[in-house]
């Protein structure tokens, strides 16, 4: 399993990607910084792999 974090932009929370056996989103930002999150997660696990995402 590997986790990595996206650092928010500005005010946004931070966001965590879990590459494992479920690959994860926790937290995924306002969406004010959306098109930067989207890319930012590209470059760590192609988006369509994803299978759940955990808010809180």
């Amino acid at each position: 399993m590997e986790i990595h974090c996206i650092y928010g932009h500005d005010y946004d929370s931070n966001i965590y990607i879990i590459k494992g056996e479920i690959p994860t989103v926790i937290d995924c930002g306002t969406g004010l910084y959306n098109k930067e999150v989207v890319r930012d997660i590209k470059k760590i696990i192609d988006p369509v792999t994803l299978k759940q995402i955990i808010l809180t």
